[in-house]
C-alpha cells in the first residue's frame, strides 16, 4: 500500500478487515483512504459493497478468498490480484467437490505466490497466471529494521548482558518460560512480551513468581530495572524494535493456534526459537532448513536450547547470520508486484 500510494497518489484505497486483532491496529492507518470492517459474505452482499465502493481493482492478502467476493467480482470483471499467496493441497480447490471454489479463483487477473508448490497446485487445475515472488512481508520486516527505535528502559534492563526476548507469548509459553529465567537467574536477563497486556495476567504472573524480580515498562518507577531478572513489556508496538537488543529469540504461538511472526527477529540476524504448530508458515520452513531457527516440541526441549545458545557465542553469531540471509534472500516481492499491476493502476 505504501509503495502504491508513493508511486500513484492519486490512487484512492480502501482497506477492509475481517476480524478485529487486523482491524483495530490499523483503524486510523493514514495510507489508507478509508479502513472499515470487510461486510459479512452474505447472499447480495458482495454486490451492494461493489455498488458503494464501486473498485477498479482488488489486491486480495494470503487467505481471503471470500467466495461471494470473488464470484461477483469476476461477474462484472473487476480484476482482482492474490499478493503473497499460498496453496495447500487441503484447501477445498484441490479436492472433487470443489468446482465452486475453483471457479472463484477465476476472478483473479494474476496470482503473486509465495513458493513453487503453490505453483504446481494452481497449475494442477489448469491455471498457469501466476508469477512466484515470496512474502511482502520480508520487504516490511527490512524495513522495520531500518526503522528500529531506542528504548532505553530496555537498554537499562540488558546492561550489557545477554538477553532473550520472548515474544507474543501466551499462559503456555510463559510456563515454560519462567522455570527458565529462575534457573538462569543471574546470567540471562528475559524479556517477556505477552499476547494478553492485561495487568490482571501480568500481576498474577508477578505474583505467582516471587523468587524473580520483574519489570514492567508500564511502572519503571517500581523497581531497579538494572538489576532485574525479567522485564515485561506490556505495551503495544514497541516489540519489533525490542528485537534488535535479542541475543536469541523465542517466538510464542507455536503451542497453541499458530506460531506469531519469526520474520521480525530474523531480519535483525538474531537465532529464533519456536513452537511446533507452524506448518503453514513456508519461512519458518526456511529458517529451520537454513539452521537460522529452531522447533522446540516441550518445555525441556526449550530449556535445552536456551542452555545450548547461552553457552555458544559462535552458535548464535552463525545462526544470527542465518537468519539475516534468508530474510533478504526472499526479499523484493513488493517491487515485483508493483511492476505487474502498475498498467492496472
Amino acid at each position: 500500500m505504501e509503495s502504491i500510494k508513493k508511486q500513484f497518489p492519486d490512487v484512492r484505497i480502501i482497506l477492509t478487515f475481517f476480524s478485529p486483532s487486523g482491524y483495530e491496529p490499523r483503524k486510523n492507518y493514514s495510507i489508507a483512504d478509508a479502513v472499515f470492517y470487510l461486510p459479512a459474505d452474505l447472499p447480495g452482499v458482495a454486490s451492494r459493497f461493489y455498488d458503494a465502493v464501486k473498485p477498479d481493482m482488488g489486491l486480495i492478502v494470503k487467505y481471503e478468498f471470500w467466495q461471494g467476493y470473488l464470484h461477483e467480482a469476476k461477474k462484472r470483471q473487476i480484476p482482482l490480484f492474490l499478493i503473497s499467496g499460498i496453496f495447500r493441497k487441503d484447501m477445498p480447490f484441490f479436492k472433487s467437490y470443489g468446482g465452486y471454489f475453483r471457479e472463484g479463483l477465476l476472478a483473479f487477473a494474476h496470482f503473486f505466490i509465495q513458493d513453487e508448490n503453490s505453483m504446481r497446485l494452481l497449475q494442477s487445475i489448469g491455471l498457469d497466471n501466476m508469477t512466484v515472488c515470496g512474502d511482502t512481508r520480508l520487504d516490511r520486516v527490512l524495513e522495520a529494521v531500518q526503522k528500529k527505535a531506542t528504548i532505553p528502559l530496555l537498554e537499562k534492563f540488558k546492561n550489557n548482558g545477554l538477553l532473550w526476548i520472548c515474544g507474543s507469548t501466551w499462559p503456555v509459553d510463559d510456563e515454560m518460560i519462567i522455570p527458565i529465567a529462575k534457573k538462569l537467574k543471574g546470567k540471562l536477563k528475559t524479556l517477556i512480551v505477552p499476547h494478553d497486556i492485561h495487568s490482571e495476567y501480568i500481576d498474577k504472573l508477578i505474583k505467582e513468581n516471587p523468587s524473580l524480580s520483574f519489570a514492567r515498562f508500564s511502572q519503571p518507577e517500581n523497581v531497579d530495572i538494572t538489576n532485574a531478572d525479567v522485564f515485561i513489556l506490556d505495551t503495544m508496538g514497541a516489540l519489533t524494535s525490542a528485537y534488535a537488543y535479542a541475543d536469541f529469540v523465542y517466538v510464542g504461538g507455536g503451542f497453541g493456534k499458530a506460531v506469531h511472526n519469526t520474520m521480525e527477529p530474523a531480519a535483525f540476524g538474531v537465532p529464533v526459537i519456536f513452537g511446533p504448530k507452524h506448518q503453514k508458515f513456508n519461512e519458518i520452513a526456511g529458517l529451520i532448513n537454513a539452521n537460522a531457527g529452531i522447533c522446540v516440541n516441550n518445555g525441556p526441549e526449550l530449556q535445552s536450547i536456551v542452555f545450548e545458545l547461552l553457552s555458544s557465542p559462535p552458535q548464535r553469531i552463525t545462526m544470527g547470520s542465518a537468519a539475516r540471509k534468508y530474510v533478504e534472500a526472499h526479499s523484493g516481492a513488493t517491487s515485483i508486484i508493483i511492476d505487474k499491476i502498475q498498467t492496472k493502476l
